[in-house]
C-alpha cells in the first residue's frame, strides 16, 4: 500500500471513492458537483487529500484534513473531516494506514494536534477512532466550582449531576486557603442540559459558585509530556518568567501545581513547583532544558525535566 497526497492528477479516481462516501452518509451528489468540489479543494489549497492505493496502483480510500488553529494552545492543528475506504478492501488495515498517516501529516508541519468528526451512526468508525486513542467528545459539561469549604459541598454538586441524569466522569478538586475549587468534566444528556444549568446556578444560595462551558474534542495530542520540578527561594515574578518563555516557544502547560514553605534549616521561604509540559515534536528536550537553564540562573532556582512515562 502507498499513501500520498492527492493532486489533480487524481481527481478522477478521488470523485469515485468521495461519490461512495457521500452515498455512505445517505447525502448523495451529481458525480460532475462532485469533482468541482474537489477539484476547487485541491487548486485553492483549501484541504490536504491523503489518497491510498494497492501495490497495483487502483485508489482504495483517502483521507481529507482541513487546517485551523488551537486558540488555547495558540498553535495550528487538523481537523480530520473525512475518511473512506471502498467497500471490497475494508478489515484490510487502510483505514488504520489512512488515519495513522493522517497523524504523521500533523506531526511534520508542527500542529499540536488532530481532532476529528463522523455521524454516531458509524459504529466501525469510531470503534477504530478508538482503538487508535482517539477520546470521544459526548454530550459533556466542564464545570469550575468555588465556595467556602464546608462538609457536605461535594455531595450537593454531585446531588444535582445524579438528579439530572449526569454521569461524573473527572475532576481535580482542592481546599486552599479556607476556599474549595474544583474543575470537573461531567457527561449529560443533551435534553438535561438546560434544567442541570438551572439548578447549578441555585447552588448560590447554598455560596456554592459554579461555572459552566461545553465539553471540547481533545485532539490525539502530538506532544511529548515532560515533567518540569523547580524549586528556589521564593520571589515575585517567577511564575510568569517561566511560563513566558514556555508559552514563546509553543509549550502547553498541562498542569500545574506550586506551594511556598519554609526551608528546613533557615526558614527562609522555598518556592516549589511541579509541572506536566506538553512540548512540541519539533523542541527537543536538548533546546528546552538549555532555555530553562539559562533563565533558572537568571532566578536562581533549580530545576529538572524528564520524560513522563
Amino acid at each position: 500500500m502507498h499513501i500520498q497526497a492527492a493532486t489533480a492528477a487524481d481527481l478522477d479516481e478521488l470523485a469515485e471513492l468521495f461519490g461512495a462516501y457521500l452515498r455512505f452518509y445517505e447525502v448523495a451528489k451529481p458525480q460532475s458537483q462532485v469533482r468541482d468540489f474537489l477539484a476547487a479543494r485541491l487548486r485553492n489549497n483549501d484541504s490536504v487529500i491523503l489518497l491510498a492505493r494497492d501495490a497495483q496502483g487502483a485508489a482504495q480510500g483517502f483521507v481529507q484534513l482541513y487546517a485551523f488553529f488551537s486558540s488555547l494552545a495558540l498553535q495550528p492543528a487538523w481537523l480530520l473531516s473525512d475518511l473512506y475506504v471502498s467497500e471490497q478492501v475494508r478489515r484490510q488495515g487502510v483505514g488504520e494506514a489512512l488515519m495513522n498517516a493522517a497523524r504523521a501529516h500533523a506531526e511534520a508541519t508542527g500542529s499540536c494536534g488532530l481532532q476529528l468528526e463522523t455521524a454516531k451512526s458509524n459504529l466501525p468508525g469510531q470503534a477504530l477512532y478508538e482503538r487508535l486513542g482517539y477520546v470521544r467528545d459526548e454530550d459533556h459539561l466542564v464545570l469550575t466550582v468555588i465556595a467556602q469549604d464546608q462538609p457536605g459541598l461535594v455531595e450537593r454538586i454531585a446531588q444535582c449531576i445524579s438528579e439530572h441524569g449526569g454521569n461524573w466522569l473527572e475532576s481535580r478538586m482542592s481546599r486552599m486557603a479556607g476556599q474549595f475549587a474544583g474543575i470537573l468534566r461531567v457527561d449529560v444528556p443533551l435534553d438535561a442540559h438546560s434544567g442541570l444549568v438551572t439548578a447549578l446556578e441555585e447552588l448560590q444560595a447554598h455560596g456554592i459558585r459554579v461555572q459552566i462551558a461545553a465539553g471540547g474534542t481533545e485532539p490525539v495530542t502530538v506532544w511529548q509530556a515532560i515533567r518540569l520540578e523547580l524549586v528556589g527561594n521564593d520571589r515575585p515574578g517567577i511564575v510568569r518568567d517561566i511560563t513566558r518563555l514556555l508559552s514563546s516557544h509553543g509549550v502547553n502547560l498541562e498542569s500545574l501545581n506550586t506551594e511556598v514553605v519554609p526551608a528546613p534549616m533557615s526558614g527562609e521561604l522555598l518556592f516549589q513547583a511541579q509541572a506536566v509540559l506538553g512540548v512540541p515534536q519539533s523542541l527537543s528536550l536538548e533546546q528546552l532544558q538549555t532555555h530553562l537553564e539559562t533563565l533558572a540562573d537568571d532566578l536562581m532556582v533549580e530545576l529538572k525535566l524528564q520524560v513522563e512515562d
